[in-house]
């Protein structure tokens, strides 16, 4: 279910309306992905309004133990990906993950979120979209359409997907 919340919220950045028939093509398309990640059909709200439902009623009860905190943080700050850059990209990266969570997530994760912090994420985001907009397709796309031609690529090779 976060998968699919995750890509709404980045497409209502670049414009999409929530309510939009390309909205139901992202639910539709989020149900097949998770299936593969095995949650199971039935696991999956039928619909968004029953996914609304079901996201607000979690959303509510979220909770979770330090060790799992502690990762978490170091996923927000891009810990990953070493130095130096998590020095040089952590910073943006950790903006631009906490500034996509419910404000529930953020005091959960002990992460500060400010006036100051919303007004830089959404400038990053209108900059974001905007030189998006700009780009080619296969450069916009990237690196997913590297990942699919990789999946593809081994398929048809028999070789491991993973």
């Amino acid at each position: 279910p976060c998968l699919y919340r995750g890509v709404l919220d980045v497409e209502e950045v670049r414009g999409i309306d929530r309510d939009d028939d390309p909205a139901e093509r992202i639910y539709r398309y989020c149900s097949r992905l998770a299936t593969t990640l095995q949650v199971a059909p039935e696991q999956w709200p039928a619909d968004r309004a029953a996914f609304a439902e079901y996201w607000e009623a979690n959303v509510a009860r979220i909770e979770m133990d330090d060790l799992t905190r502690t990762y978490l943080q170091g996923i927000a700050r891009a810990d990953f990906l070493g130095a130096p850059w998590k020095w040089l990209v952590g910073p943006l990266v950790q903006l631009q993950t906490v500034g996509f969570l419910p404000p529930e997530f953020r005091a959960e994760l002990g992460l500060p979120w400010t006036a100051r912090h919303q007004r830089i994420f959404d400038g990053m985001m209108k900059a974001w979209v905007a030189v998006d907009r700009r780009l080619p397709g296969p450069i916009r796309r990237f690196p997913f359409n590297l990942y699919l031609w990789d999946t593809r690529l081994r398929v048809r090779s028999g070789r491991s997907i993973v």
